[in-house]
């Protein structure tokens, strides 16, 4: 084998093993601990989709009552918000490890002009949200005779 190559075999080989310590280092650290005992951003995750007669978001809210949830519509910005709380501690119980998040979350999307406000809808069942945002009527495709 070349020397070069052989050179490089190893140096890559150290760079591995580098850095699967420094992550191992870093989960073994008080590092991830800090973040345990703090209250935890999260954002929901949310999908959109179109069909020809509307845009749907589907939001996962797990843990959240339909009270815990905001919905605005101002000058075509749709903004989803939320809070969920951090379950306190009881007397004789002591949380171990806390990896679930929670807190305030606050998601945004700006609306095309082609969706119908006055008919927006919105569902929340099982902690999810389905919002319905149904396009106008002159947004939607048409089909054409041909004659």
């Amino acid at each position: 084998m070349l020397p070069i190559l052989r050179n490089f075999r190893s140096s890559n080989r150290d760079f591995s093993n580098q850095i699967d310590r420094f992550w191992g280092d870093f989960w073994q650290s008080d590092f991830p601990a800090f973040f345990s005992d703090r209250e935890m951003a999260w954002m929901p995750r949310m999908d959109v989709k179109e069909s020809d007669e509307a845009y749907i978001i589907h939001a996962d809210l797990p843990g959240l009552k339909q009270s815990d949830v905001k919905i605005t519509l101002n000058d075509h910005i749709l903004t989803i918000s939320g809070e969920r709380k951090h379950e306190d501690e009881k007397k004789n119980e002591k949380y171990h490890y806390v990896e679930r998040a929670h807190g305030s979350f606050q998601r945004s999307f700006t609306l095309p002009s082609s969706i119908n406000g006055d008919k927006i809808k919105a569902e929340y069942k099982d902690g999810v949200l389905n919002i319905t945002l149904p396009k106008t009527e002159e947004s939607k495709p048409k089909e054409i005779a041909i004659s």
